[in-house]
């Protein structure tokens, strides 16, 4: 359960509103809005709280003044994200333990990763093994396939001297078995096609030879769970020939099962070249299978110095042989062990990787897949050549993590950078970034499709990784005004407008990659208060809202007020910030002072024109008198009236009294003094500067009337 910075609060009954407000103010909180039922309103922690939203709802809840009180709280909804029949079953892919000695979560975190991508077409991954069942219905097969004893095709499926014939479409449906079919066990990258490429007792040029036929017939990623006894240079050339010339130069991702002998060394040609992904197995506990883990299979998986990374592999339900051609005659296995079933979930999550980022390098998917390692037990330490995190001699760099992976690899693709949205008359940058080590060249394009607003000019840069954008306002008719900024206030994004750039590469290939831009959401806030009573009373609250802006988020919304209390000599100013449509202030002025308020609300979410002001006078004096104020050229005048309009009369002010007209700048001070002998003066304002002042009329140096001054 994760907290957030809101809480929600049911009054007793509506005459407690007033309850509400005073606590929220007590605690530096704001009220948000009210909620969807009755009595009930949503609380958010306000910037200068020193308690966050559980702890407020406790304090809430503990004084027994609401009848609920209780934090936002956001849950992890379990699901199953395929309908495979058999899929409840594969605690691999979701390890809810199924056994009863097994740990919940164990797993390679398959459903969220499902949630991003099942996998692309054009990445094909290669099983080479004894040879897949090219007649299973289940699996989600390339046309091609390759029996390397024959150098021909199609693959054939070989049995070994210990009766494993189903071993390749084992491993096969690890990888693609298709998904939501209502049929069988879900494979980790399904829409990715298997190629077979088959093999039993082989010469080394033949299996060397495989690899380049594997590289060279579109394989992006090579499964092997196999071994052999005797090093062969030649076939240490064939994987050297895939890990660099496969995927036109990106190299091919290979991935070698670490064996089953349960030892401190892995086998070859798993330890051959550093570029090889070893995968080691783990229990449902999270051990490393050993002949004392939880699965009580007795067997270990290798460790050492060339482990690089483990995943599940014991008890693995998977795909066999069609009919009674394999080990049980359902099409399906419950109990595929060791180190050979783990490899290829290593090698479905490289391919998941490329579906969702085609641009990396084999080294590049190598790093993502170790670097996103969840660390499963302990003992991880930093490691001299392994650069990716922490590692064990024991777990690699830790279980794989299928979603955090493809995360990862989305995080890597070339983006482009540059503002969401974009105002009239602006000058926007956009740069390519995660460019692609092979790209030669760019194209970049702009288009706005929105005939009322405007154009998309490029005025800089094209032909390199970052250009500069002038927006200008579309003529609709010509002769007649052009139109500005417009709003769209629809929180929806269409493809009216956007920036794209293609890359070419270096075998010539291209790509596209597009930002879609849309005019201001946003609007410049509209500020409305809770009451129009002048002047504004010392100690009195006043509610201020924005009218406008319904869809801003929340913390886009921010206020400032600034209070500036007018003594006789300087002035000292306090500064309340809040977030959010609204916020509440009380001030408090001392007798015979003069305060003057600066309410100023900022939308930071998606406007050309970002903050509205207004300013209140704040008074502590009950008198029956106004002044009205009326410009002509820089010449203010001034009356003094009664506040239900007539006009005074100076006859009727105290005759042994003086009356003092004064100007107050909420800067600059007192900027202006005479007496006020009529009931209409004249003011020269000449000189003034632009901005927000306070008139006052003083009786023998008391404040008895005053009023704001706006000079432009």
């Amino acid at each position: 359960m994760y907290i957030t910075h809101r809480f929600c609060v049911k009054l007793k009954s509506s005459n407690d509103f007033t309850v509400l407000q005073d606590f929220v103010r007590q605690y530096d909180a704001e009220i948000e809005q009210e909620g969807d039922f009755p009595l009930w309103y949503i609380v958010r922690c306000g910037l200068n709280s020193q308690y966050n939203a559980l702890e407020l709802a406790n304090i809430f809840y503990e004084s027994n003044l609401f009848a609920v009180c209780e934090p936002e709280l956001i849950g992890i909804v379990n699901y199953d994200c395929v309908n495979d029949s058999k899929f409840g079953d594969q605690w691999n892919l979701k390890n809810t333990r199924q056994g009863y000695f097994w740990e919940s979560g164990i797993d390679i975190n398959y459903c969220e990763a499902n949630a991003i991508t099942t996998g692309d077409s054009s990445v094909i991954i290669g099983v080479y093994d004894l040879g897949v069942d090219r007649t299973h219905p289940d699996i989600n097969l390339y046309p091609f396939s390759y029996d390397v004893n024959t150098k021909s095709s199609p693959s054939t499926i070989y049995t070994t001297d210990n009766g494993n014939n189903y071993h390749g479409t084992a491993c096969a449906g690890i990888i693609g078995a298709k998904t939501n079919n209502n049929l069988g066990v879900a494979g980790i990258a399904p829409n990715c096609p298997i190629m077979s490429l088959s093999f039993y007792n082989a010469s080394s040029c033949r299996i060397g030879r495989g690899f380049k036929v594997a590289a060279d017939s579109g394989c992006s990623v090579i499964s092997n769970s196999w071994n052999l006894s005797d090093s062969s240079n030649y076939v240490n050339e064939g994987i050297s020939y895939a890990l660099s010339e496969g995927r036109n130069g990106k190299g091919c991702v290979i991935v070698f099962s670490a064996g089953n002998e349960n030892r401190d060394s892995v086998n070859y040609p798993a330890r051959s070249n550093d570029s090889i992904i070893v995968v080691g197995a783990i229990s449902p506990c999270g051990e490393r299978c050993n002949p004392y883990s939880c699965d009580a299979e007795d067997w270990g998986s290798n460790y050492g110095d060339k482990l690089d990374i483990m995943a599940p592999g014991v008890k693995i339900r998977t795909t066999d042989n069609v009919g009674t051609g394999g080990k049980t005659a359902t099409d399906y296995m419950d109990d595929f062990n060791g180190t050979s079933s783990a490899c290829p979930h290593v090698a479905a999550v490289a391919g998941l990787i490329l579906s969702v980022n085609p641009f990396l390098t084999q080294k590049e998917v190598v790093d993502i897949i170790e670097s996103t390692a969840r660390k499963i037990a302990s003992g991880y330490n930093p490691t001299p050549n392994r650069p990716n995190g922490d590692w064990s001699r024991y777990f690699g760099y830790g279980l794989v993590d299928a979603h955090a992976a493809v995360v990862e690899a989305q995080n890597r693709l070339p983006k482009i950078q540059g503002s969401d949205y974009i105002c009239i008359d602006d000058t926007i940058n956009f740069s390519l970034l995660d460019i692609p080590e092979d790209a030669v060249a760019y194209s970049w394009e702009t288009t706005s499709n929105l005939v009322y607003w405007g154009t998309l000019e490029i005025v800089q840069g094209q032909g390199s990784p970052s250009i500069r954008v002038v927006t200008k306002t579309r003529e609709i008719i010509p002769g007649l005004p052009k139109l500005g900024n417009i709003p769209l206030n629809n929180p929806s994004i269409n493809d009216n407008m956007y920036v794209s750039v293609t890359i070419t590469m270096s075998d010539n290939t291209t790509h596209t990659v597009k930002k879609i831009v849309h005019t201001p959401r946003g609007e410049t806030p509209i500020i409305e208060e809770s009451s129009t009573e002048r002047p504004w009373k010392t100690g009195t609250t006043r509610h201020f809202f924005i009218t406008n802006n319904t869809d801003a988020p929340i913390d886009s919304l921010k206020w400032e007020i600034v209070d500036i209390i007018f003594k006789s000599t300087g002035n000292d100013t306090t500064i309340i910030k809040g977030l959010g449509n609204s916020i509440y202030y009380i001030p408090h002025v001392p007798p015979t002072y003069l305060g003057l308020v600066t309410i100023t609300a900022t939308n930071a979410f998606e406007t050309c024109g970002e903050e509205q002001s207004t300013t209140l006078a704040i008074g502590t004096y009950n008198s029956s008198l106004s002044l009205v104020t009326n410009y002509e050229g820089n010449v203010l005048n001034v009356s003094v009236v009664e506040n239900n309009g007539e006009q005074r009369s100076l006859i009727q002010l105290h005759e042994k009294s003086s009356y003092i007209l004064e100007i107050w700048h909420s800067i600059e001070g007192c900027v202006h003094t005479q007496a006020m002998l009529s009931n209409n003066e004249q003011i020269n304002i000449s000189g003034f500067s632009q901005g927000t002042y306070i008139l006052l009329l003083k009786e023998n140096g008391n404040i008895i009337a005053q009023t704001k001054v706006i000079i432009n």
